[in-house]
């Protein structure tokens, strides 16, 4: 696993679970924007995590052609 791949996901997680946090936070407080927030910080979360999975997929292909 590369370094950059790495980071993309443990930034995802962070990201998710801060937008976890925020949710439900909005959710006992009845702060729609905070409800909206945490999603949308969760949705970020979840696309880094995918952009680390993919830069991994790429260079253990390229280490599997040499």
């Amino acid at each position: 696993m590369s370094d950059n791949s790495f980071k993309d996901k443990v930034e995802g997680a962070k990201d998710k679970i801060k937008g976890t946090a925020k949710e439900a936070y909005g959710k006992a407080t009845d702060d729609t924007s905070k409800k909206v927030e945490g999603k949308k910080d969760q949705l970020k979360g979840e696309a880094k995590s995918k952009v680390g999975e993919v830069k991994d997929a790429f260079k253990n292909k390229d280490e599997d052609e040499k």
